[in-house]
């Protein structure tokens, strides 16, 4: 066996620089949670794990086990049962060996798992962003510009398609257009009043002037009124005669589509077959079928063996009275 005064004197290193670096973890993991509040609560609730686990397993243990392999094993498991702490060490080739325990680094521990939550909360944030700079990216991608193209394109399509329907529609664009134009000669009358209001001298004038303005906007209001109107008339004529031509060109259409001429052939069909069995039906009232000039040979043959066997009968009876 080897002696345990080099391994105690490492174990009391181990101890002393565990001691040493837990200031700088308890401070790095309060600068942790001071640079990011969200990880306060996990940076502490690391901490209280690492605590309870070195209770759980203290540093000071009451039983060292040098060497003893497998059944050193055994024996620790068996006195860890019984609430002894347990230290396994095995020898190695010099003065050393290799402590099994995570109790002796119980700060190290700690910054560990305070490391690996920052890195955590690290990545989180990078996937938050790089969400949120998805939709902008692919907005900006060359497959939504071709996308964007191609249904600019299907738009202008559609409009084209639907421009010769729209020729004999008032738009909204034409109603705002009338209006505007009725604004504008309301306001020439008001300028052309205002300008004779100016030139005029007396009340009389002033009135005169007044009655020409307002005449003058109601002949231009009568004048809009009555191109509105005729314009009106004029696209309800080209609609009237559009459907008509529809209507009249809607029967040629259906004439020559391949569903009415497949229709036309069955009818035209169905009505030989008609015709053809009315004939057959008429042609048969008058002619004997074969069944028929079987029947009356029969019946005929049948009378006259009847009438041979009746003179056969009469002559032997004549015989027999003579």
């Amino acid at each position: 066996m080897p002696q345990l005064q080099p391994w105690m004197q490492q174990l009391k290193q181990y101890l002393a620089a565990a001691a040493a670096a837990a200031p700088a973890a308890a401070a790095a993991a309060a600068a942790d949670a001071a640079g990011a509040p969200a990880a306060a609560a996990t940076s502490a609730a690391a901490a209280g794990a690492a605590a309870a686990a070195a209770e759980e397993d203290p540093v000071a243990y009451h039983v060292v086990v040098v060497g003893g392999g497998v059944a050193g094993l055994a024996a620790a498991a068996v006195l860890r049962l019984f609430g002894v702490s347990v230290l396994l060490v095995e020898a190695g080739e010099q003065l050393g060996g290799r402590v099994r325990t995570a109790a002796m680094y119980p700060a190290a521990a700690a910054a560990a798992a305070a490391e690996q939550q920052q890195q955590q909360q690290q990545q989180q944030q990078q996937q938050q962003q790089q969400d949120h700079d998805l939709p902008q990216q692919l907005r900006n991608s060359p497959a939504a510009a071709a996308a964007a193209a191609a249904a600019a394109a299907a738009k202008t399509k559609t409009k084209k398609q639907i421009s010769r329907f729209w020729e004999y529609v008032d738009t909204e664009d034409e109603a705002e257009q009338q209006q505007a134009a009725a604004a504008e000669a309301a306001a020439e009358a008001a300028a052309a009043a205002a300008a004779a209001a100016d030139g005029c001298r007396t009340r009389g004038d002033l009135r005169r002037s007044s009655t020409r303005a307002a005449a003058a906007a109601a002949a231009a209001a009568a004048a809009a009124a009555a191109e509105q109107q005729q314009q009106q008339q004029q696209q309800q004529q080209q609609q009237q005669q559009q459907q008509q031509q529809q209507d009249h060109d809607l029967p040629q259409q259906m004439r020559n589509s391949p569903a009415a001429a497949a229709a036309a052939a069955a009818a035209a069909a169905a009505a030989a077959k008609t015709k053809t069995k009315k004939q057959i039906s008429r042609f048969w009232e008058y002619v004997d079928t074969e069944d028929e000039a079987e029947q009356q040979q029969a019946a005929a043959a049948e009378a006259a063996a009847e009438a041979a066997a009746a003179a056969k009968q009469q002559q032997q009876q004549q015989q027999r009275s003579r």
